[in-house]
């Protein structure tokens, strides 16, 4: 190299990297923190999907057993398309209804056919959220879904395995390490 000559910027190193600090995180080091966070998660999740289920299916049979029927005056009413935008799906109406002396207006989902404004519909209003309808033909021909309960479960299963192993890998590493179960002898003062 002569001098007042810039220096080589050829690199004589097999493992030639990026220049400047070495990464100061280790992704192996942080995995067991989150499996474990990812486990914690997943069993959140599966507890609101099982309470959601049951307060849905608890709901559908609340109505079917002691609903309230009342006639509706429909004052809105729309067609859903399907999934491809191509094919009709049914109607989304809105309705006005009165129980007791309160007065309600809530949506009536999933009708076969279109209601003009101003039509009357029988409908069932659940007893404790009586803005919740559902159509009187359809109260009790559907059943206690179990699709909730089956999501759950396996929501559940596949937090407890992710938490497992992310606990599992933090106790290994600490065992490892020496932190935890040190055979290492302890001096006794006296």
């Amino acid at each position: 190299m002569a001098d007042g000559a810039p220096p080589s910027t050829t690199s004589t190193h097999e493992n030639s990297g990026l220049r400047g600090p070495a990464a100061a995180g280790d992704l192996t080091k942080a995995t067991p923190w989150i499996a474990l966070i990812a486990g914690v998660l997943l069993v959140v999740i599966a507890v609101v999907v099982f309470l959601g289920g049951q307060s849905a299916n608890s709901a559908a049979k609340r109505i079917a057993t002691s609903g309230i029927r009342v006639e509706a005056t429909v004052t809105n009413c729309v067609g859903n398309l399907g999934g491809s935008g191509s094919n009709g799906a049914g109607y989304t109406c809105t309705a006005t209804y009165k129980i007791d002396a309160s007065h309600y207006s809530s949506v009536v989902q999933a009708l076969s056919s279109y209601h003009d404004p101003g039509t009357v519909i029988s409908v069932t209003a659940d007893p404790l959220h009586p803005s919740a309808i559902t159509l009187t033909g359809a109260v009790g021909t559907g059943h206690a879904s179990k699709v909730p309960l089956i999501v759950a479960l396996l929501l559940l299963l596949a937090g407890l395995v992710l938490g497992t192993l992310g606990v599992l890998r933090l106790t290994h590493r600490r065992q490892s390490s020496g932190d935890i179960g040190s055979d290492a002898e302890t001096p006794v003062r006296g």
